[in-house]
């Protein structure tokens, strides 16, 4: 990209690239989401009584995982980890500057990858949870792989290669349906409505199969009464993210302004090449947004099936929150042209996602703006004003950069190559739990609540795990799964009299609490150990890990 840039561009660009790379750095969270930490374990033949990664829905719905696996790659191992991230993320930037070359043909280079850093931490704008960042918080899993595959399919449906997309559309489902599953969806009636031609949508053909495949086998549940369960189960425990009317009320309706202000932007993107695809897309978003939150709320009383649900209106919605601000973006370019406000105002898309902190600095950028809106500069002299941006952007991202270095653990990362536990400062406990990889696997239900379990940490079978997302679409695995928090409950609450009622439960208890409760334990300097197991199996356990009992 760079050997194109006119010499007055590059050193701009090279600053924003640089920004880049640091700002890549400070996105990652390494293997650290609850529902994914222990897969690459247990695709190592580990956790063998593990119930939860046994039925993983991410690895028998995601090709990623066993791609990954096949490559011989364990991405709990940070160094591997960040490099990964990092390879995924610059695939992403490469296709959205492709993306964005195309959209706005005119934009300096210079302009561009400003409007791609801006572009990097574009999430929970339209409403929470909904991510449209090409730099993806959520790493290492199969939403960061199909985040990525995303931009390369965007790239092909704006270029209309309906060959290439013949390929990469399955590629894309199947690494990640939640994500793939409705920019497919927009692709599919774009193509079709610009020629109504029945040979520009055979690419969707793969897709089909696909998908039907995918809803015929995922499901363990047959009955009514199950499927609602399931239904149920997944509004309960998920809420917010797959049902708009748990979101905030407010929330609801700025995602509702939103779409009344797109249709407005979009009166001034009319003569662009993109001009449908974002039409298309904006009322589909629409319609998702109407009927999917209706079927949120009362698909439970008409055809309640968890599969559906799942393919949420929430998340889906990061389509037409990128599309927004790149609307957004366009308007303030034209409205504010080569005035010095416009190099202000485009920072607020990027500013707003940082919370109450971004929010007040992206008002006070706002108000700034419109006292210096008369204030003009001549087109020459762009690189100089860009400064302005670049140095707002510095400051916020330097500060992230510090934060990101301030969380690493690297006593974990000495030990087992593993710095995101963000629970530094607890090296003695996680020195005692990385004792216990020397042993055989059982069952353990850590109840510490830190950032990072001890399961993990020992690479233990997992008891009991409060998400249920693995095992969400299996109605006989989800009962077991409550039937299992019913028991912690119980020994949390201590209401059991005999304890013969939980004792064949067989598993190893860790709290930071003394629970009372009348079962063999180990007090260690800063938390407790309770064997839940009958006579019989704990003698096993002690024959097959006496370190466990000298922690």
């Amino acid at each position: 990209m760079l050997t194109k840039l006119k010499a007055s561009n590059k050193f701009i660009v090279s600053i924003l690239l640089f920004l880049i790379f640091i700002f890549i750095f400070t996105r990652y969270n390494g293997n650290s989401h609850s529902d994914n930490r222990q897969i690459w374990q247990f695709m190592e033949n580990q956790l063998k009584f593990d119930i939860y990664e046994q039925n993983s829905l991410y690895i028998s719905t995601s090709i990623f995982y066993s791609i990954v696996n096949k490559l011989g790659l364990r991405l709990d191992n940070d160094l591997v980890g960040l490099s990964v991230h990092y390879l995924l993320s610059l695939i992403a930037l490469f296709y959205l500057y492709k993306c964005l070359k195309k959209i706005f043909p005119d934009y300096s280079n210079s302009y561009i990858f400003i409007i791609i850093l801006i572009l990097s931490s574009l999430d929970n704008l339209v409403l929470e949870s909904t991510r449209s960042s090409w730099i993806y918080p959520h790493n290492l899993n199969s939403s960061h792989a199909g985040m990525t595959i995303f931009f390369v399919f965007l790239w092909l449906t704006l270029k209309e290669d309906k060959i290439k997309l013949t390929f990469i559309a399955p590629i894309f489902l199947a690494s990640s349906i939640k994500i793939a599953w409705f920019p497919i969806g927009c692709s599919f009636v774009y193509l079709y409505l610009k020629k109504k031609k029945i040979s520009d949508i055979l690419w969707i053909i793969p897709c089909i199969i696909l998908a039907i495949y995918y809803y015929l086998n995922f499901s363990s549940s047959s009955t009514a009464v199950q499927r609602l369960d399931l239904f149920n189960r997944i509004l309960q425990r998920e809420n917010l993210e797959v049902a708009v009317h748990m979101q905030d009320f407010f929330k609801i309706l700025l995602c509702m302004c939103f779409f009344a202000i797109s249709f407005i932007l979009l009166k001034k993107f009319k003569n662009n090449s993109c001009y449908n695809f974002f039409l298309v897309t904006i009322i589909l978003s629409l319609l998702l947004f109407v009927l999917g939150g209706i079927y949120a709320k009362y698909g439970g009383q008409i055809y309640p099936d968890p599969k559906i649900l799942i393919l949420n209106a929430v998340r889906s919605q990061f389509l037409f929150q990128l599309i927004l601000a790149l609307l957004y973006l366009n308007y303030i370019n034209l409205i504010f042209k080569d005035r010095i406000s416009k190099y202000l105002l485009i920072l607020i898309p990027f500013l707003l996602t940082f919370h109450i902190k971004g929010v007040i600095l992206a008002l006070m950028i706002g108000i700034l703006s419109f006292i210096i809106v008369n204030m003009k500069v001549k087109k020459e002299n762009e690189n100089m004003y860009l400064i302005i941006p670049i140095l707002i952007l510095s400051l916020v991202i330097g500060n992230s950069f510090k934060n990101r270095i301030n969380k690493m653990d690297f006593f974990t990362f000495s030990k087992i190559n593993y710095w995101s536990t963000f629970s530094k400062g607890q090296e003695d406990l996680i020195k005692k739990f990385i004792y216990l990889r020397s042993c055989d696997d059982f069952l353990m239900f850590d109840d510490l609540k830190m950032k990072t379990d001890m399961n993990f940490i020992s690479v233990k079978s997992k008891y009991f795990k409060p998400s249920a997302y693995n095992v969400a679409l299996n109605h006989e695995l989800l009962k077991e799964h409550y039937r299992r928090k019913k028991i912690i409950d119980l020994i949390r609450e201590g209401e059991f009299d005999d304890k013969k009622i939980i004792e064949n439960e067989n598993f190893v208890y860790v709290s930071k609490n003394d629970l009372g409760i009348d079962f063999p334990k180990i007090n260690s300097d800063n938390f407790f150990i309770y064997f839940i197991f009958n006579e019989k199996k704990l003698d096993n356990l002690k024959n097959k890990c006496k370190i466990l009992f000298n922690l």
